[in-house]
């Protein structure tokens, strides 16, 4: 295909999606330093204090929080890596509501608490499935790893000797008034070339999961081993947990006897009909906590299963892999940091690459303060209306849910 069929298509495909695609990209941006949002917003998920990361009060946590909270049932406590977050409970109270509960690191008291719905559930939501039904948004975002991976592809062949372009610094604008649209054109132009070369390798990495995150969802989606023996009491039976909430330590400390060189992160209390369940990070790479775990009986404390992330299949390595690889969460602050720039940089393309076509169509715009007005405009009022509307009612149906069910419900 020659060059100019290539442009032809990166431009129509950047044009006509760019409203969707571009708050798909900005949700999923903020959703990678969504934890700092968080924690300035929820003064009570800053830690207070320090803790060595294996010393963790894991019981001292538990029973204060069953002190504090009669009525309510503890699920899940998650330790953060990043020692400036608290660690985090998340429970479930008489009325069935989850909530929040962050704890000193160093004693495990109770040091305040916060909602279920909060920005990283928000940024999550948003930017997986538009906060619509899962079989609905999930379906439309996935499809967008489509038109994604043909933006990285045509770009190889629309900029030529793209490698070249590495350190191409943009042309600087006319520095007058009146600043020329040619002059702009280049100048974002430059921009546009330069953010898009740096980005090659994360546009791809955006795409490739993007599509794995559909075809998952269409059918393909990887199944975890069962545990080898499940929990053979019943559910009315009292909770080990429950009668010893300071027996949490034990069995974080069986975790490590049984999984050397685990490194606990979090535990579900009660999960897979009654099991305790610890997770973590091990040996294997680029896998969620999940893969690696010592489960337990919840009530006798029997030891249940134990895996091992590098021992699991071909199709449930790639699948623990798409969210770390994804979110960029698999080094801790630094990488989702990282995630976070060339997030920036993918918005930027999608918004750079339409007031570029805007600059192409405008020609001659007359007053400079109407210039950059104008320029959106003209833009905007190339993409069809069966193509414009329904991006903009899917960005506003996913506003309104989140305030119907973030802020009103």
């Amino acid at each position: 295909m020659q060059r100019g069929r290539w442009f032809a298509w990166h431009s129509w495909v950047g044009l006509q999606l760019s409203v969707l695609m571009a708050f798909v990209l900005l949700t999923g941006t903020l959703a990678t330093v969504s934890p700092e949002l968080d924690w300035l917003s929820t003064p009570a998920k800053r830690a207070t204090s320090t803790a060595p990361a294996d010393n963790v009060p894991w019981g001292a946590m538990l029973a204060d929080f069953q002190r504090r909270f009669p009525e309510a049932r503890a699920t899940f406590i998650d330790v953060p890596g990043e020692g400036w977050f608290a660690p985090e409970l998340i429970a479930v109270d008489a009325d069935g509501e989850r909530f929040r509960v962050f704890f000193d690191r160093a004693s495990g008291a109770v040091q305040g608490t916060g909602r279920w719905l909060n920005w990283q559930r928000f940024l999550r939501e948003a930017h997986r499935h538009l906060v619509m039904p899962i079989e609905i948004g999930l379906t439309i975002v996935g499809l967008l790893g489509i038109p994604l991976l043909v933006t990285f592809w045509s770009s190889l062949y629309v900029y030529k000797r793209w490698w070249r372009g590495f350190f191409r610094l943009p042309r600087r604008a006319a520095a007058d008034r009146k600043r020329s649209v040619k002059s702009r054109r280049r100048f974002w132009g430059d921009l546009h070339r330069l953010a898009g070369v740096w980005s090659l390798w994360f546009v791809l990495l955006m795409a490739v999961t993007g599509i794995w995150y559909l075809v998952e969802h269409l059918g393909l989606n990887a199944t975890l081993p069962a545990l080898q023996e499940k929990p053979a009491a019943s559910a009315e039976a009292p909770r080990l947990l429950e009668r010893n909430p300071l027996g949490l330590d034990e069995l974080v400390s069986r975790a490590g006897r049984e999984y050397p060189g685990l490194r606990v992160r979090s535990v579900f209390l009660d999960l897979y009909d009654g099991a305790v369940v610890v997770q973590g990070q091990a040996d294997a790479v680029l896998v969620r906590d999940r893969a690696n775990h010592v489960a337990f009986d919840g009530v006798t404390g029997r030891l249940l299963d134990v895996r091992q992330g590098e021992t699991l299949d071909w199709h449930n390595r790639i699948s623990e892999a798409a969210d770390p690889l994804h979110f960029g969460d698999f080094a801790g602050a630094a990488t989702r940091y990282l995630w976070a720039v060339f997030g920036a940089f993918m918005t930027l393309l999608s918004l750079s690459g339409v007031y570029l076509y805007g600059l192409r169509s405008a020609a001659s715009l007359r007053r400079p303060a109407e210039r950059l007005a104008a320029v959106w405009r003209t833009a905007l009022g190339r993409i069809p209306r069966r193509y414009f509307l329904p991006q903009v009612l899917l960005v506003l149906a996913c506003l309104v849910l989140a305030s119907l069910r973030y802020l009103i419900l």
